[in-house]
């Protein structure tokens, strides 16, 4: 995640000064968030829902992008022992996702076996 943001924001020519004031946060949290030494934001919290939007708008990120910035954020806090609260509210909500979760872990399921899943969910959705 950090890395990203860090690309990206070196990419469009700006400085931690410019998009802290453009996302209205301390230039400290930003560094240390490119540093990874803050977690992404992760909270149900209107206010890192709104962060996480105007990272994406401060960045010019388009729709697959932002999907990469959020996987990036998910890896994150699940290499340092969190599990983005969206996931989680949605597991706990739902017995089949974990079900399904460990019928896949049983069953060593590949990235490609996971990208044919999504590509189904999402012609079932039609997107």
């Amino acid at each position: 995640f950090g890395d990203f943001i860090k690309n990206k924001r070196r990419e469009l020519e700006l400085t931690l000064a410019d998009v802290s004031d453009k996302l209205n946060i301390s230039f400290s949290y930003l560094s240390d968030m490119e540093q990874g030494k803050k977690l992404p934001p992760n909270s149900d919290k209107e206010s890192h829902k709104e962060l996480m939007k105007k990272i994406k708008d401060v960045y010019e990120l388009s729709e697959e992008e932002y999907e990469k910035m959020q996987d990036y954020a998910d890896r994150e806090l699940m290499e340092k022992g969190h599990l983005q609260n969206d996931v989680k509210d949605y597991v706990m909500e739902t017995p089949a996702a974990i079900t399904a979760l460990r019928k896949a872990t049983r069953q060593n399921l590949s990235n490609s076996d996971w990208q044919e899943i999504i590509k189904k969910m999402e012609k079932k959705n039609g997107k």
